[in-house]
Protein backbone atom coordinates (compact mmCIF):
# COMPACT_ATOMS: atom_id res chain seq x y z
CA UNK A 1 0.00 0.00 0.00
CA UNK A 2 1.13 3.40 -0.98
CA UNK A 3 1.96 6.73 1.42
CA UNK A 4 -1.42 8.36 -0.76
CA UNK A 5 -3.63 5.13 0.02
CA UNK A 6 -3.00 4.89 3.19
CA UNK A 7 -3.40 8.32 3.93
CA UNK A 8 -6.77 8.05 2.14
CA UNK A 9 -8.34 5.14 3.92
CA UNK A 10 -7.36 7.35 7.44
CA UNK A 11 -9.22 10.09 5.92
CA UNK A 12 -12.25 8.15 5.29
CA UNK A 13 -12.31 6.57 8.52
CA UNK A 14 -11.62 9.78 10.37
CA UNK A 15 -14.82 10.71 8.29
CA UNK A 16 -16.56 7.82 9.14
CA UNK A 17 -15.72 8.06 13.30
CA UNK A 18 -16.60 11.59 13.04
CA UNK A 19 -20.44 11.06 10.92
CA UNK A 20 -20.95 8.62 13.66
CA UNK A 21 -19.65 10.93 16.80
CA UNK A 22 -22.45 13.36 15.49
CA UNK A 23 -25.07 10.89 14.97
CA UNK A 24 -24.74 9.99 18.69
CA UNK A 25 -24.44 14.14 19.06
CA UNK A 26 -27.55 14.66 17.72
CA UNK A 27 -29.74 12.06 19.35
CA UNK A 28 -28.69 13.65 22.61
CA UNK A 29 -28.74 17.40 22.01
CA UNK A 30 -31.69 17.69 19.45
CA UNK A 31 -34.47 16.40 21.55
CA UNK A 32 -32.98 18.71 24.29
CA UNK A 33 -33.19 22.03 21.85
CA UNK A 34 -36.18 21.41 20.28
CA UNK A 35 -38.14 21.00 24.24
CA UNK A 36 -36.25 24.31 25.23
CA UNK A 37 -38.10 25.91 22.21
CA UNK A 38 -41.12 23.86 21.50
CA UNK A 39 -44.41 22.56 24.35
CA UNK A 40 -44.28 18.88 25.22
CA UNK A 41 -47.23 17.14 26.13
CA UNK A 42 -47.04 14.32 28.24
CA UNK A 43 -50.26 12.69 29.60
CA UNK A 44 -50.95 8.92 30.59
CA UNK A 45 -52.19 7.21 28.28
CA UNK A 46 -54.37 4.19 30.35
CA UNK A 47 -56.51 3.94 33.23
CA UNK A 48 -57.90 1.57 34.53
CA UNK A 49 -60.62 1.81 36.23
CA UNK A 50 -61.93 -1.93 37.54
CA UNK A 51 -65.15 -3.10 38.31
CA UNK A 52 -68.15 -0.33 37.83
CA UNK A 53 -71.40 -0.93 38.75
CA UNK A 54 -73.81 -0.63 35.63
CA UNK A 55 -75.58 2.64 36.04
CA UNK A 56 -73.49 4.30 38.10
CA UNK A 57 -70.91 7.09 37.10
CA UNK A 58 -67.18 6.20 36.71
CA UNK A 59 -65.02 9.38 37.69
CA UNK A 60 -61.41 9.49 37.17
CA UNK A 61 -58.90 12.67 37.43
CA UNK A 62 -55.56 12.53 34.91
CA UNK A 63 -52.55 14.92 34.82
CA UNK A 64 -51.35 16.59 31.47
CA UNK A 65 -47.96 18.35 31.71
CA UNK A 66 -45.57 20.47 29.65
CA UNK A 67 -42.26 19.39 30.04
CA UNK A 68 -41.66 21.86 27.14
CA UNK A 69 -40.01 25.70 27.31
CA UNK A 70 -42.83 27.35 25.63
CA UNK A 71 -46.49 27.62 26.93
CA UNK A 72 -48.64 24.46 25.90
CA UNK A 73 -52.12 25.54 24.81
CA UNK A 74 -54.81 21.92 25.03
CA UNK A 75 -58.34 21.46 24.20
CA UNK A 76 -60.71 18.67 24.55
CA UNK A 77 -61.14 17.76 20.54
CA UNK A 78 -63.33 14.71 21.23
CA UNK A 79 -64.91 12.03 23.13
CA UNK A 80 -65.63 8.42 22.01
CA UNK A 81 -69.16 8.25 23.88
CA UNK A 82 -71.74 11.07 24.96
CA UNK A 83 -71.83 8.86 27.52
CA UNK A 84 -68.50 10.74 28.68
CA UNK A 85 -67.91 14.17 30.14
CA UNK A 86 -64.99 16.01 31.10
CA UNK A 87 -63.96 18.89 33.22
CA UNK A 88 -61.28 21.04 34.52
CA UNK A 89 -60.17 20.35 38.27
CA UNK A 90 -59.71 23.61 39.89
CA UNK A 91 -58.17 24.62 43.27
CA UNK A 92 -60.14 23.70 46.09
CA UNK A 93 -61.50 20.66 44.03
CA UNK A 94 -63.93 22.90 42.42
CA UNK A 95 -64.88 22.11 38.97
CA UNK A 96 -65.81 23.41 35.71
CA UNK A 97 -66.42 22.29 32.23
CA UNK A 98 -63.61 21.59 29.88
CA UNK A 99 -65.41 23.36 26.70
CA UNK A 100 -62.24 25.86 25.80
CA UNK A 101 -58.78 25.36 25.31
CA UNK A 102 -56.18 25.70 29.03
CA UNK A 103 -52.72 27.06 28.75
CA UNK A 104 -50.26 25.41 30.80
CA UNK A 105 -46.84 27.06 31.09
CA UNK A 106 -43.52 25.07 31.07
CA UNK A 107 -42.82 23.58 33.89
CA UNK A 108 -46.51 23.34 34.93
CA UNK A 109 -49.77 21.28 34.63
CA UNK A 110 -53.25 21.16 34.54
CA UNK A 111 -55.94 18.52 36.28
CA UNK A 112 -58.66 16.96 34.08
CA UNK A 113 -61.91 14.51 35.48
CA UNK A 114 -63.82 12.24 33.41
CA UNK A 115 -67.37 10.94 34.20
CA UNK A 116 -68.29 7.91 32.68
CA UNK A 117 -72.02 6.83 32.76
CA UNK A 118 -72.02 3.24 32.94
CA UNK A 119 -74.11 1.09 30.64
CA UNK A 120 -73.86 -2.42 29.28
CA UNK A 121 -74.07 -6.12 30.49
CA UNK A 122 -72.27 -8.11 32.95
CA UNK A 123 -68.73 -8.73 33.41
CA UNK A 124 -68.49 -6.75 29.43
CA UNK A 125 -65.15 -5.34 29.42
CA UNK A 126 -65.31 -1.43 27.95
CA UNK A 127 -63.65 1.72 26.96
CA UNK A 128 -63.81 5.42 26.37
CA UNK A 129 -61.38 7.63 24.89
CA UNK A 130 -61.23 11.15 25.26
CA UNK A 131 -58.93 13.45 22.26
CA UNK A 132 -57.03 16.12 23.20
CA UNK A 133 -55.94 18.93 20.73
CA UNK A 134 -52.03 20.25 21.53
CA UNK A 135 -49.61 22.69 20.38
CA UNK A 136 -47.07 20.32 20.75
CA UNK A 137 -45.74 19.90 17.43
CA UNK A 138 -44.78 16.11 18.29
CA UNK A 139 -48.03 15.47 19.55
CA UNK A 140 -51.44 17.52 17.93
CA UNK A 141 -53.59 15.05 19.41
CA UNK A 142 -53.31 13.30 21.88
CA UNK A 143 -55.63 9.64 23.11
CA UNK A 144 -56.54 8.82 26.64
CA UNK A 145 -58.39 5.37 27.51
CA UNK A 146 -60.34 4.69 29.93
CA UNK A 147 -61.22 1.21 30.46
CA UNK A 148 -63.63 -0.63 32.80
CA UNK A 149 -65.49 -3.78 33.63
CA UNK A 150 -69.13 -3.76 33.99
CA UNK A 151 -70.63 -5.08 37.34
CA UNK A 152 -74.59 -5.01 37.78
CA UNK A 153 -75.28 -5.69 41.27
CA UNK A 154 -79.03 -6.17 40.85
CA UNK A 155 -80.81 -6.17 37.55
CA UNK A 156 -84.73 -7.46 36.78
CA UNK A 157 -86.02 -9.49 33.85
CA UNK A 158 -87.70 -7.83 32.04
CA UNK A 159 -85.85 -4.95 32.81
CA UNK A 160 -88.63 -2.78 32.02
CA UNK A 161 -92.15 -2.53 32.68
CA UNK A 162 -93.90 -2.09 29.51
CA UNK A 163 -98.12 -2.59 30.24
CA UNK A 164 -98.73 -1.21 26.90
CA UNK A 165 -101.84 0.57 26.28
CA UNK A 166 -104.88 -0.41 28.53
CA UNK A 167 -108.42 1.19 28.72
CA UNK A 168 -108.84 4.36 30.80
CA UNK A 169 -109.07 3.82 34.70
CA UNK A 170 -108.39 -0.36 34.40
CA UNK A 171 -105.41 -1.40 36.79
CA UNK A 172 -102.65 -4.08 34.98
CA UNK A 173 -99.80 -6.04 37.35
CA UNK A 174 -97.02 -7.43 36.25
CA UNK A 175 -94.10 -9.20 37.40
CA UNK A 176 -90.20 -9.27 37.61
CA UNK A 177 -87.44 -11.25 38.72
CA UNK A 178 -85.14 -8.97 40.60
CA UNK A 179 -80.87 -11.00 39.83
CA UNK A 180 -78.39 -10.41 42.20
CA UNK A 181 -74.86 -11.00 42.50
CA UNK A 182 -74.04 -14.61 43.70
CA UNK A 183 -72.70 -14.69 47.35
CA UNK A 184 -73.79 -10.94 47.93
CA UNK A 185 -76.78 -10.33 50.94
CA UNK A 186 -79.71 -8.49 49.14
CA UNK A 187 -81.09 -6.66 52.06
CA UNK A 188 -85.00 -6.52 51.92
CA UNK A 189 -84.95 -2.55 49.23
CA UNK A 190 -87.00 0.61 50.17
CA UNK A 191 -89.38 1.37 46.88
CA UNK A 192 -89.74 4.65 46.07
CA UNK A 193 -89.50 7.26 42.98
CA UNK A 194 -92.93 5.99 41.76
CA UNK A 195 -95.06 8.13 38.98
CA UNK A 196 -98.71 9.08 39.93
CA UNK A 197 -100.93 5.74 39.72
CA UNK A 198 -98.53 3.38 39.91
CA UNK A 199 -97.55 0.99 43.08
CA UNK A 200 -94.83 -1.73 43.70
CA UNK A 201 -94.61 -4.44 46.11
CA UNK A 202 -91.38 -6.06 46.49
CA UNK A 203 -90.97 -9.81 47.97
CA UNK A 204 -87.74 -11.16 48.95
CA UNK A 205 -86.06 -14.53 48.34
CA UNK A 206 -86.01 -17.00 45.00
CA UNK A 207 -89.39 -17.13 43.21
CA UNK A 208 -90.84 -20.25 42.46
CA UNK A 209 -91.13 -19.37 38.99
CA UNK A 210 -88.06 -17.70 38.55
CA UNK A 211 -85.41 -18.43 35.80
CA UNK A 212 -83.45 -21.56 35.91
CA UNK A 213 -79.37 -20.26 36.73
CA UNK A 214 -76.62 -22.94 36.43
CA UNK A 215 -74.81 -23.77 39.34
CA UNK A 216 -71.90 -21.75 38.20
CA UNK A 217 -73.57 -18.62 37.43
CA UNK A 218 -72.57 -15.48 38.82
CA UNK A 219 -76.12 -13.98 39.03
CA UNK A 220 -79.08 -15.53 41.27
CA UNK A 221 -82.42 -14.33 41.86
CA UNK A 222 -83.19 -12.49 44.87
CA UNK A 223 -86.56 -11.37 44.97
CA UNK A 224 -89.86 -10.47 43.17
CA UNK A 225 -91.24 -7.62 42.27
CA UNK A 226 -94.68 -6.52 41.01
CA UNK A 227 -95.53 -3.29 39.85
CA UNK A 228 -99.51 -2.53 39.56
CA UNK A 229 -100.35 0.59 37.48
CA UNK A 230 -103.83 2.30 36.64
CA UNK A 231 -104.34 3.82 32.87
CA UNK A 232 -104.78 7.67 33.50
CA UNK A 233 -108.17 8.93 32.08
CA UNK A 234 -106.14 9.99 28.63
CA UNK A 235 -102.58 10.06 27.14
CA UNK A 236 -99.19 7.90 28.79
CA UNK A 237 -97.86 7.81 32.56
CA UNK A 238 -94.10 7.36 31.96
CA UNK A 239 -91.53 7.31 34.55
CA UNK A 240 -89.00 4.31 37.02
CA UNK A 241 -89.88 2.15 39.96
CA UNK A 242 -86.37 2.75 42.23
CA UNK A 243 -85.08 0.13 44.67
CA UNK A 244 -82.52 1.12 47.15
CA UNK A 245 -80.14 -1.48 47.81
CA UNK A 246 -78.29 -0.23 51.23
CA UNK A 247 -76.75 2.39 48.49
CA UNK A 248 -77.29 0.50 45.14
CA UNK A 249 -80.33 2.03 43.10
CA UNK A 250 -82.02 -0.09 40.74
CA UNK A 251 -84.21 2.44 38.31
CA UNK A 252 -86.63 -0.15 36.41
CA UNK A 253 -88.77 1.99 33.46
CA UNK A 254 -92.37 2.06 33.57
CA UNK A 255 -95.12 3.46 31.49
CA UNK A 256 -98.46 2.61 30.45
CA UNK A 257 -100.91 4.22 27.79
CA UNK A 258 -104.34 4.94 27.84
CA UNK A 259 -107.05 4.47 25.44
CA UNK A 260 -110.80 5.63 26.33
CA UNK A 261 -113.34 3.16 27.35
CA UNK A 262 -115.77 4.69 25.26
CA UNK A 263 -115.21 5.97 21.96
CA UNK A 264 -117.53 7.25 18.58
CA UNK A 265 -116.93 7.39 14.94
CA UNK A 266 -116.74 10.03 14.50
CA UNK A 267 -116.03 12.04 17.18
CA UNK A 268 -116.74 15.36 15.81
CA UNK A 269 -119.63 16.19 13.14
CA UNK A 270 -119.99 19.31 10.50
CA UNK A 271 -123.58 19.66 9.35
CA UNK A 272 -124.88 20.26 6.83
CA UNK A 273 -123.34 17.50 4.95
CA UNK A 274 -123.25 17.27 1.04
CA UNK A 275 -125.48 14.34 -0.40
CA UNK A 276 -126.74 12.96 -3.64
CA UNK A 277 -130.21 14.95 -2.54
CA UNK A 278 -128.81 18.14 -1.60
CA UNK A 279 -127.69 19.39 2.00
CA UNK A 280 -128.43 17.41 4.76
CA UNK A 281 -128.65 17.89 8.04
CA UNK A 282 -128.51 14.46 9.60
CA UNK A 283 -125.47 11.67 9.93
CA UNK A 284 -124.68 8.59 12.03
CA UNK A 285 -122.76 8.17 14.79
CA UNK A 286 -121.54 4.30 16.01
CA UNK A 287 -120.92 4.46 19.96
CA UNK A 288 -119.10 1.40 21.39
CA UNK A 289 -116.93 0.89 24.45
CA UNK A 290 -113.35 0.34 23.66
CA UNK A 291 -113.82 -3.51 24.67
CA UNK A 292 -116.66 -3.92 22.67
CA UNK A 293 -118.38 -5.35 25.95
CA UNK A 294 -122.21 -4.94 25.49
CA UNK A 295 -123.66 -2.00 27.10
CA UNK A 296 -127.01 0.02 26.89
CA UNK A 297 -127.26 3.57 25.56
CA UNK A 298 -128.78 7.03 26.98
CA UNK A 299 -128.39 9.56 24.92
CA UNK A 300 -129.18 13.65 25.70
CA UNK A 301 -129.03 15.84 22.67
CA UNK A 302 -129.29 19.92 23.26
CA UNK A 303 -132.27 21.98 22.05
CA UNK A 304 -132.82 21.64 18.04
CA UNK A 305 -131.22 18.21 17.56
CA UNK A 306 -132.69 14.94 17.98
CA UNK A 307 -131.44 11.97 18.42
CA UNK A 308 -132.58 8.32 17.37
CA UNK A 309 -130.99 4.97 18.02
CA UNK A 310 -133.50 1.38 18.28
CA UNK A 311 -130.85 -0.35 19.92
CA UNK A 312 -130.65 2.19 22.86
CA UNK A 313 -132.62 -0.06 25.50
CA UNK A 314 -130.80 -3.52 25.08
CA UNK A 315 -127.23 -4.52 26.16
CA UNK A 316 -125.06 -4.12 22.09
CA UNK A 317 -121.55 -4.08 21.24
CA UNK A 318 -122.25 -1.44 18.50
CA UNK A 319 -125.14 1.60 18.62
CA UNK A 320 -125.63 3.34 15.76
CA UNK A 321 -127.55 6.73 16.46
CA UNK A 322 -129.11 9.13 13.87
CA UNK A 323 -128.29 12.95 14.51
CA UNK A 324 -130.53 15.28 12.93
CA UNK A 325 -130.00 19.01 13.42
CA UNK A 326 -132.78 21.93 12.66
CA UNK A 327 -131.12 25.22 11.48
CA UNK A 328 -133.54 26.50 12.20
CA UNK A 329 -133.17 26.45 15.76
CA UNK A 330 -129.62 25.40 16.48
CA UNK A 331 -126.65 26.63 15.01
CA UNK A 332 -123.11 26.39 16.21
CA UNK A 333 -121.01 23.87 18.06
CA UNK A 334 -123.27 22.00 20.13
CA UNK A 335 -122.52 18.92 22.37
CA UNK A 336 -124.33 15.51 22.46
CA UNK A 337 -123.88 13.67 25.95
CA UNK A 338 -123.87 9.43 25.05
CA UNK A 339 -123.88 7.17 28.43
CA UNK A 340 -122.80 3.47 27.92
CA UNK A 341 -123.72 1.61 30.98
CA UNK A 342 -122.08 -2.01 30.91
CA UNK A 343 -122.09 -4.16 34.55
CA UNK A 344 -123.77 -1.62 36.29
CA UNK A 345 -120.28 0.75 35.31
CA UNK A 346 -121.15 3.68 33.09
CA UNK A 347 -118.70 5.67 31.13
CA UNK A 348 -120.29 9.63 29.69
CA UNK A 349 -118.68 10.11 26.00
CA UNK A 350 -119.50 13.31 24.56
CA UNK A 351 -120.11 14.09 20.44
CA UNK A 352 -119.15 17.74 19.03
CA UNK A 353 -122.04 18.48 16.81
CA UNK A 354 -121.07 21.35 14.26
CA UNK A 355 -124.50 22.93 12.58
CA UNK A 356 -124.72 25.54 9.56
CA UNK A 357 -127.42 26.44 7.82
Amino acid sequence: MTRRTASLVLAAGNVSLLAGVASWQNRLRLPVVHAAFHPVCEADAEHDLGMVEAGTTAEREFTVRNTGGRPLTVAVNRVSCYCAAVTRVLPGSNREPADGPVIIPPADSTTLAVAIRVTGATDQQLAQQIFLGTTDPDRPEVEVRFRYTVSRWFHTIPAVFNFGTVPAGQERSLDAVVMGQRGRAASVPSVGGLPPGVRAAYQPGPPPDGPVVAADATEVPVGRLRVTALAPSAGETAGEVALLFDGHRLAVPVSIRATPVVEASPAELFLPLASTAGRVHHARVLVRRADREPATLAVTAPPGVTADCPTADRPAAVHVVLLTADPARATGKLTVHCRLTARAEAHDLPVAVHVGR
